[in-house]
């Protein structure tokens, strides 16, 4: 085995390992890991598991990431309403490109909206 494959399954270790003991941080890096498929097979189901338990304890960048996998169906069926949901609690942090995505999300109802 080489040096770089044994220091990712090392990181991917440690990750896991503080992930299940519920370090908010590491569960959402493992999400982001599941979702780009970066030094393990992508597996957006997967993701969605990390990224949810770090935005139950209020992660808003899992937030978010979970909201766009809600959006754009990946990992789980699509659900505006579940994507609003999350990405409305990032947006309530503060998290920009939550409030973005929200505003996007509803720009197709702006003109049938009364004024």
């Amino acid at each position: 085995m080489n040096l770089t494959r044994l220091v990712q399954r090392l990181f991917m270790s440690v990750m896991v390992y503080a992930a299940n003991r519920g370090i908010a941080l590491a569960q959402y890096m493992l999400g982001v890991i599941y979702d780009q498929g970066k030094g393990v097979p992508q597996d957006p189901a997967e993701a969605v598991k990390w990224f949810r338990m770090a935005a139950e304890q209020g992660y808003a960048d899992a937030q978010f990431s979970l909201g766009g996998l809600y959006a754009n169906g990946l990992g789980v069926a699509r659900d505006n309403r579940e994507a609003l949901k999350w990405l409305r609690m990032a947006a309530e942090q503060g998290h920009e490109h939550a409030k973005q995505l929200i505003e996007a999300m509803d720009s197709p109802n702006r003109g049938s909206r009364a004024r």
